[in-house]
């Protein structure tokens, strides 16, 4: 967090830890959070080797604290990628989520996830039929006409329990 985020804000600093915690609760990287802040080509070189001086270093250990006892910052989801701000990359599977603390934050998502994130209808049960539903129209000025009573049926059922089509009564 301190080398990433030096220039940052508590906000920053959290983002950054956040992307450190999903990786280590992936399963998909090293167990610990030295062997995912370590591994090689993924954080600023010698994140576990350089000496950490800095007036910002109060903040920057109460933000690593607050981490690790479990606060995550809500917008970076399930990010487990970040770049500096305003560089650009032709990334084909990733989803931007959040900048925070001079960091751009992106999630990984196959194509498969990505239809996944489309699917916002979902199927939930039927109210109960309302019972003072009553209606009768002129079936003259309609092509059908309608007298529904709804018992045990359910929202549906219930508009279509007692359908006539015209020329069949």
């Amino acid at each position: 967090m301190f080398f990433e985020s030096i220039r940052s804000s508590r906000e920053g600093l959290v983002a950054v830890g956040t992307v450190v915690m999903n990786r280590l609760e992936s399963g998909q990287y090293p167990e610990t959070v030295c062997g995912v802040v370590g591994q090689k080509n993924q954080f600023a070189p010698g994140v576990l080797s350089r000496q950490m001086n800095s007036k910002a270093m109060p903040d920057v250990m109460a933000a690593a604290d607050a981490v690790l006892k479990g606060e995550r910052h809500p917008a970076v989801k399930n990010a487990h990628h970040f770049h500096q701000a305003g560089l650009t990359f032709p990334y084909k599977n990733m989803h931007y989520v959040l900048e925070a603390g001079g960091n751009a934050f992106y999630e990984k998502r196959s194509r498969r996830s990505r239809q996944a994130d489309q699917q916002v209808a979902e199927a939930k049960p039927a109210q109960e039929a309302v019972d003072t539903a009553n209606a009768v129209v002129d079936s003259s000025t309609t092509m059908m006409s309608y007298d529904v009573k709804p018992q045990a049926a359910d929202a549906i059922g219930a508009l279509l329990a007692n359908q006539t089509r015209p020329g069949t009564e």
